[in-house]
């Protein structure tokens, strides 16, 4: 018995779809957040080597999202909003701590160079999620998602 009865690979058929427009623009900006989060950490780590494997992590799973959504799998656009959410709650948690940290490097969340990264980052996560949500981009879904038999 396998784990899938419609045997159907994770990323969606291997026929390749052609999405409606909001979802290959959200696809777009999930793969512009990808590279605005690199950006950042190559800017602010003091040695890039700190904590690469699990940032790597986090960047393979948001391009999961990116490509899954693209598919037209729901566990990707349920993730990506997930991780939208999450990075908002971060922001502004960031936004309003207090610059007392020991001396932060130039672009540090606190300095307007990481303010206005942290905040591009944010606006395109919440733009892909507005994207993924509308009435076509949920027909989309609800097309590629497999039929109860």
């Amino acid at each position: 018995m396998a784990v899938d009865p419609n045997h159907s690979p994770i990323f969606g058929d291997y026929v390749p779809s052609n999405p409606p427009r909001p979802v290959q623009v959200a696809h777009l900006l999930l793969l512009g957040n990808v590279v605005v989060e690199i950006g950042y950490r190559a800017l602010l780590a003091e040695n890039f080597n700190d904590g690469v494997l699990p940032f790597t992590l986090f960047m393979l799973m948001l391009l999961g999202f990116a490509f899954g959504a693209r598919a037209g799998m729901e566990w990707a656009r349920l993730g990506a909003a997930a991780w939208a959410f999450t990075s908002v709650v971060f922001a502004v948690g960031t936004v309003f701590v207090e610059r007392t940290v020991q001396a932060r490097p130039t672009f540090a969340a606190g300095s307007p160079t990481g303010l206005a990264l942290t905040t591009t980052s944010v606006a395109l996560l919440v733009v892909a999620i507005v994207l993924l949500y509308r009435p076509l981009s949920t027909e989309y879904f609800r097309s590629r998602s497999p039929q109860d038999t």
